[in-house]
């Protein structure tokens, strides 16, 4: 009744606010398809939103990221996706993402590039491993605002991974976004045991943002990088991992393996001893009997 009484604009204005809060939920679940590895879903779910509220600003800076980071260099994506920026700095300048938007726009056709003009420009080669503590915001470049593919580099935008954080401060821990990181975490586990190190890794930086103090995901990225060879990686990861939780199997097993690999046997029984004792089923099935009586 209240909004009835109002001129036109602002009876808009306070029904737009009503409406909100029911967006902003829409909003957090699409963000959390993507962060379980659902981009498709999360992106049908902003277009959705986007058809019903064509200004909505969140929809508007999603869209426009994953479509900038699918393109892959190919010119009509590129606009498409800087058209979804442009609309947003236009109807929502103080939005906390358009700090962000406003920064890279002059550089998307650069970031988002096709990886060989990328790499020609300076850039490192696709899959190069993230950098420790980094959640990942575009396949080449870690400034991209929506990648989970980065690379060490002095590029790092801090806007980037501020949004990233922001995003999931705001997203809504429901069942099914938790059972999705479960999932993933073992899935990337799993990928580990294959000696699939480069997999493993992709699948837990999408866990990684949610869950920062988790030991289990620190060690799985621990063992990712060992396996990649960034050892010095490693061996930070991994400490910070068994720092969180001094018996967790995957960390103490990695930190074994890491220390063989540079010939301290002795720290390496250290931690094969300490596993079998954390978790002799763990050990077990990871030969750790085995690769204890190698280092004799």
């Amino acid at each position: 009744m209240a909004a009835k009484s109002l001129d036109a604009p602002h009876r808009l204005k306070c029904l737009e606010s009503a409406v909100e809060p029911a967006l902003a939920v829409r909003a957090r679940r699409a963000n959390a398809l993507y962060l379980v590895g659902n981009p498709d879903g999360a992106l049908a779910e902003h277009r959705k939103l986007l058809e019903q509220y064509p200004d909505y600003p969140e929809s508007l800076f999603f869209v426009g990221a994953v479509t900038l980071e699918e393109s892959k260099g190919d010119k009509k994506k590129l606009e498409e996706g800087k058209k979804y920026w442009k609309r947003l700095l236009a109807v929502a300048p103080d939005n906390p993402r358009a700090d962000l938007v406003r920064k890279s726009l002059p550089r998307a056709d650069e970031m988002f590039a096709k990886p060989k003009e990328v790499a020609s420009a300076g850039g490192l080669p696709p899959g190069h491993p993230v950098p420790e503590n980094h959640p990942a915001v575009g396949g080449n470049d870690t400034a991209a605002p929506m990648a989970h593919s980065g690379a060490p580099s002095d590029r790092v935008d801090p806007n980037a991974v501020a949004a990233i954080a922001d995003a999931v401060k705001n997203t809504e821990r429901t069942p099914e976004l938790e059972q999705g990181l479960d999932k993933l975490t073992a899935q990337a586990e799993q990928l580990l045991d294959q000696d699939k190190y480069q997999d493993a890794r992709d699948a837990i930086v999408r866990v990684m943002p949610m869950r920062p103090g988790d030991a289990r995901t620190a060690a799985i990225l621990g063992g990712a990088m060992r396996g990649l060879g960034r050892t010095d990686m490693a061996e930070r990861t991994l400490s910070v991992a068994l720092r969180n939780d001094p018996r967790q199997p995957r960390a103490l097993y990695e930190m074994g393996r890491l220390r063989a690999s540079r010939g301290d046997k002795a720290g390496a029984g250290e931690s094969f001893r300490a596993l079998q004792a954390a978790d002799p089923q763990f050990a077990r099935a990871h030969g750790v009997a085995e690769q204890l009586a190698r280092l004799k």
